[in-house]
C-alpha cells in the first residue's frame, strides 16, 4: 500500500524556510545595528534608541511564499532614510543606512539562509537527506 510522505516533506520545508529566514534576518539586523551605532550624522545625539529598536517579525507564508520583515518603529529613522527638512541645519537632509546595508549583506543573508535550510532538510538522524535518491539511484 502506498503512503505519501508529502505532508511531512511540506512541513519540514516550511520549518526549514522559516528558520532560514530568521537566520538571514539576523545577518541584516546585526549589520543595520552596526551602521546605526554612530547615529545618522555627527553622532552627537546618539542614545542607542535606534539600535535597540531594530527588530524582525515572525516568518509568515502567503500566496507568494515565505517572508520576514525587518524594520523599526521609530519615525525619526524613517525621516532620515527618506529625507527631511532639518530644523537645526535648515537644510534638506537624507542619510540612507537601511537599503545600502540590505544590498551589501545579500550574499551573507543568502549563505545564512542556505546553511540553516540545508541543516533542517538533510541533517541529523531521520532527516530526509538520508533517504533522498541520487541521480544514479535505480528507483
Amino acid at each position: 500500500m502506498y503512503k505519501s510522505n508529502l505532508p511531512q516533506v511540506e512541513s519540514r520545508m516550511r520549518a526549514a524556510s522559516f528558520a532560514g529566514l530568521e537566520a538571514a534576518a539576523a545577518v541584516y539586523e546585526n549589520a543595520v545595528k552596526d551602521e546605526l551605532r554612530g547615529g545618522y550624522t555627527s553622532g552627537d545625539f546618539v542614545t542607542g534608541q535606534s539600535v535597540s529598536a531594530v527588530a524582525h517579525s515572525e516568518p509568515e507564508m502567503d500566496s507568494d511564499g515565505a517572508f520576514i520583515l525587518v524594520g523599526t518603529s521609530l519615525l525619526h529613522n524613517l525621516y532620515w532614510e527618506l529625507g527631511h527638512q532639518n530644523l537645526f541645519t535648515r537644510r534638506f537632509e537624507r542619510v540612507e543606512k537601511w537599503v545600502p546595508t540590505f544590498y551589501r549583506t545579500r550574499e551573507q543573508q543568502l549563505a545564512a539562509f542556505q546553511r540553516v535550510y540545508l541543516r533542517f532538510m538533510g541533517g541529523g538522524a531521520g532527516g530526509f537527506g538520508s533517504r533522498a535518491a541520487s541521480l544514479r539511484s535505480p528507483r
